[in-house]
């Protein structure tokens, strides 16, 4: 019950846009970090009416500002069930929390060497998602990251990885070969 309140609670919250946030096309995007006046670091915090396939900027400019993309934030993208593929850019270095929840159309997803922490619930009920492959530099996945995502059949998991979340790959029906590192540490329930 505390769950399914919480992911109300998110998709309430994320159809705000505060007066701070940056919106180009169909993305909004949430100022993170400030260099200078001219650099700033953003996250994608919503996606409204995405297309089909999505390429995330690396950057972009405002006026005189650019703004580097470096995280895609809590619940971003979740339940944009269109949604059949997104490329997200070098310089990310996280997927936040329930960023890509609920997308049942996402059949393929590029994850770019930069990312070091895939979030919480970060692909989970991605059910038309059938393999993953998770870059060198991935140290961790968070619980229930790719829970529930039953048409996944493979998933390459790098040797950076040293944490897996708990029921990371649960209900996972289609998964039939996982191949975990020497470095793995830690394997949640």
């Amino acid at each position: 019950m505390k769950k399914i309140l919480l992911f109300l609670f998110v998709l309430c919250l994320k159809s705000m846009v505060f007066a701070d946030d940056i919106v180009v096309g169909n993305l909004c995007y949430k100022i993170i970090a400030s260099t200078d006046d001219t650099h700033k670091d953003v996250e994608v915090v919503d996606a409204e009416n995405v297309a089909v396939k999505v390429v995330i900027p690396s950057s972009f400019m405002k006026g005189e500002v650019q703004y580097n993309v470096t995280s895609i934030g809590r619940s971003a993208f979740s339940g944009c069930s269109s949604l059949s593929s997104v490329t997200i850019p070098e310089g990310v270095t996280s997927i936040g929390n329930y960023a890509f929840s609920r997308c049942s159309g996402l059949t393929s997803v590029t994850i770019p060497s930069s990312v070091t922490s895939i979030g919480e619930s970060a692909f989970q009920y991605c059910s038309s998602l059938s393999s993953v492959t998770i870059p060198e530099g991935v140290t961790s996945i968070g619980n229930y990251a790719f829970s529930r995502c039953s048409g996944l059949t493979s998933v390459t998991i790098p040797s950076s990885v040293t944490s897996i979340g708990e029921s990371a790959f649960q209900y996972c029906s289609s998964l039939s070969s996982v191949t975990i590192p020497e470095g793995v540490t830690s394997i949640g329930n």
